[in-house]
């Protein structure tokens, strides 16, 4: 390889923007298994439907592995190798971080179809199209994300961020309605414990997300992403959750926080 400075600026940032490019690849894949997950529950007695779901969202994550794999393994030569300063070194950084983040949401959604086929043939399987409400929640996170990771968008991140929490409530209202269902329906217990199991990894995946942003904010600023002070928790409306609002919450500098962290 040639000694040339500029040949090997060069060949770095091509090594970072294909490093760059894995993470969008595994962000798309992880968006697919999102929506295929989804799927399982809209699903009835159609075999051959949820035969080609599963086998989708088995290759995707075979292929998110894959993708994770080779970033960390990247990343680590590209540290250990090219010994990068600053900004660069926070770049390989949190593509390890994102990466990870990425493939355990794949997992989660896994999970979630694996709930939903199960419950296919269940007499309760109507009720269970509730879980829509936090997917979506974590589909408009996740959308939110892959823009962040394209470009970075601090008053988008912030949003997203905070998107979580209307996850987090609609995941309670739905604890605590399909408690009440399970009481009135004694035979819909073991039904109901597997949706459940899927709502909590939507929670999950929420939290995966959140840690995303944070990292991408850490990548951006050099700086430890320090949650922007919120409003009182956001209050499910109606049966099932019924509407979320989206808090707005805007950003600057605080002259109190001394240590330059965030703060609204």
């Amino acid at each position: 390889m040639s000694d040339d400075p500029h040949h090997i600026n060069r060949t770095f940032d091509e090594e970072l923007s294909r490093l760059h490019d894995m993470l969008l690849r595994m962000g798309s894949l992880v968006s697919q298994q999102l929506d295929s997950a989804l799927d399982t529950f809209a699903i009835t007695h159609e075999r051959d439907a949820r035969a080609e779901l599963m086998d989708g969202i088995a290759q995707r994550e075979k292929a998110l592995n894959d993708l994770e794999r080779r970033v960390q393994e990247m990343a680590i030569n590209l540290a250990a190798k090219r010994q990068p300063m600053a900004s660069d070194l926070r770049t390989i950084i949190v593509a390890m971080k994102v990466s990870d983040a990425f493939e355990a949401i794949g997992d989660h959604c896994a999970s979630i179809a694996e709930k939903g086929s199960a419950l296919m043939h269940s007499a309760y399987r109507k009720h269970f199209t509730e879980i829509a409400k936090p997917c979506a929640c974590a589909a408009q996170m996740l959308e939110g994300v892959v823009s962040c990771c394209r470009k970075w968008d601090e008053s988008l991140a912030l949003k997203v961020w905070q998107k979580d929490r209307d996850i987090n409530a609609l995941h309670d209202a739905l604890l605590q309605e399909f408690s009440k269902f399970m009481v009135k329906n004694p035979n819909s217990i073991s039904s109901v414990v597997d949706f459940l199991s899927a709502v909590k990894y939507v929670e999950r995946l929420g939290d995966r997300l959140k840690s995303i942003v944070e990292a991408l904010y850490y990548e951006a600023d050099g700086e430890i992403f320090a949650p922007p002070p919120l409003k009182p928790p956001l209050k499910a409306i109606g049966k099932g959750g019924g509407k979320v609002a989206i808090n707005k919450v805007g950003t600057k500098k605080s002259d109190a926080n001394k240590s330059g962290n965030r703060a609204s």
